[in-house]
């Protein structure tokens, strides 16, 4: 192997090693504390001695997030088709979550040939975990893309902290029907996940 591939494979490994370095939360709880009250008397001449000793925690929220979230299939052959793909998100939290599906919808030629189809079904699942224990927390079962967006709303289901023990693994699911008639061009649907913090 000459220098310059040796050079190559390193400057590949060291990119992937800061990829998944920024990917992974803060190493645990961070303490830090200052002195809120001190005491410099001459308590010689007193009887008892009260000394007023306070003890405060400021608890600050936390949310990092990582994992998947797009998918663009390259779709090649003939006949008809079916697949699916699963991308998987984390969230480390001390806050009650919702997951706000909005503007999904099944995939719509944005370009290509103006004849034929241009709609692809698409049918989607949520499915919310314990990411300690994986724990089945809500699972919204594969249905249509546009149902997911009622399925999955600010208000419901939630995800607290408790329940989740802080770490919340979300299996999204992505299923995708071709026929002959979707022909040559690229669809797509641009839908969105809105974390809500409570």
């Amino acid at each position: 192997m000459n220098g310059l591939n040796k050079l190559g494979l390193s400057l590949g490994a060291l990119a992937l090693g800061v990829v998944f370095a920024s990917a992974q939360p803060m190493g645990g709880r961070v303490f830090t504390y200052e002195v809120t009250s001190t005491v410099d008397m001459d308590a010689s001449m007193m009887g008892a001695v009260v000394l007023d000793t306070p003890t405060e925690l400021s608890v600050k929220p936390y949310l990092f997030i990582h994992g998947t979230l797009g998918t663009a299939w390259e779709v090649e052959g003939w006949g008809n088709g079916l697949d699916g793909k699963i991308d998987q998100m984390y969230f480390y939290h001390n806050e009650t979550l919702a997951l706000d599906f909005r503007f999904w919808d099944n995939l719509q030629k944005v370009s290509g040939t103006t004849t034929g189809s241009y709609t692809v079904p698409m049918k989607v699942r949520a499915a919310g975990f314990n990411g300690t224990s994986n724990g089945l927390l809500y699972d919204s079962g594969l249905v249509p893309a546009p149902d997911i967006n009622l399925f999955m709303e600010a208000a419901f289901p939630l995800f607290p902290a408790l329940a989740t023990d802080g770490f919340l693994r979300l299996d999204l699911t992505r299923e995708v029907t071709l026929d002959p008639g979707h022909g040559p061009g690229s669809y797509r649907n641009d839908g969105q996940i809105v974390v809500v913090r409570s």
